[in-house]
């Protein structure tokens, strides 16, 4: 199934390929989308590096996507990494 026609922060393109959404953190509610490759080059993002390593884009990138979840794994190992200090956090904003 096609994703809605959005524009990549990145590139400016706006087409249907998967995108990396990211919310903005402010609670304002905006989300920003990048194509996995263009957020790739521009940031490092580990998922998105995992999820374009096969060069793929539109609806073979969303088909890969879908039967392989390349992401996935990645995104696991990163909340497990995170997992210690965000409990920390959470323990300090609780006593605080």
């Amino acid at each position: 199934m096609a994703n809605p026609i959005r524009n990549c922060m990145g590139c400016g393109t706006q087409d249907d390929h998967p995108r990396h959404v990211l919310g903005d953190g402010g609670g304002a509610g905006v989300d920003i989308f990048w194509h996995h490759d263009c957020h790739f080059r521009a940031s490092g993002c580990e998922v998105c590096e995992a999820v374009s390593a096969e060069g793929l884009t539109g609806d073979e990138l969303r088909a890969h996507i879908e039967d392989n979840d390349p992401g996935g794994a990645v995104a696991r190992e990163i909340n497990e990494r995170q997992a210690p200090w965000t409990q920390n956090a959470n323990l300090e904003t609780q006593e605080a």
